[in-house]
């Protein structure tokens, strides 16, 4: 098991803009081209254009947040979707009562509650965490589909790096295969869109 994400995400823009939907080119950067709460990189839901801004906390409870930076999240439309207004916390500004709720993804205590197995499938590890898994979406099969061609992704360019520099035949051998999985998992994968 290993972190859902790659790497924490932080808001860093800091100019104020009069709708919310300016940021979402400083809140992409920001979120590393990633979903805030799945990690799932944008290139597969049709890039920025695909991608939702989510309010972190509802903009219907909390309308004087609805254009503060530090409460939007760069989100693909299937966590966004799931999460919606939900706010079991009402109009408390905390984040969470009890096992019920969310943690912020910009903040390092969101990976306690998530571990992405070898499969690459997300597992909720605190009962908040299953909440928020739940709430979220985190279970579908594409999560763990994005995951899987990206790790293959990454082993393409490392092999055709390697071909570059020494016209080894094992490693093209090598790359013919990941080709192939790669290709049947992407194949696989938009077939179940």
């Amino acid at each position: 098991m290993t972190s859902v994400r790659k790497e924490i995400p932080a808001r860093t823009f800091k100019v104020q803009y009069s709708s919310y939907r300016q940021y979402k080119e400083p809140l992409r950067r920001d979120f590393n081209k990633r979903c805030g709460y799945c990690d799932d990189i944008d290139h597969h839901c049709n890039g920025k254009k695909g991608y939702h801004i989510d309010h972190f906390r509802p903009k219907n409870s909390f309308p004087e947040l609805s254009r503060d930076y530090s409460n939007l999240v760069y989100s693909c439309p299937y966590c966004n979707g799931g999460k919606g207004a939900d706010w079991p916390a009402g109009n408390s500004p905390e984040t969470f009562i009890g096992d019920e709720g969310y943690i912020d993804p910009c903040l390092s205590t969101y990976d306690n509650h998530f571990a992405r197995s070898d499969d690459g499938s997300i597992k909720p590890l605190t009962k908040l965490g299953q909440y928020i898994f739940k709430k979220l979406n985190l279970g579908l099969r594409r999560h763990k589909l994005i995951c899987m061609l990206e790790i293959l992704e990454g082993l393409l360019k490392q092999i055709g790096i390697a071909l570059e520099n020494n016209k080894d035949y094992d490693l093209l051998n090598k790359q013919s295969a990941v080709i192939r999985e790669y290709l049947l998992l992407q194949e696989h994968f938009r077939a179940t869109l």
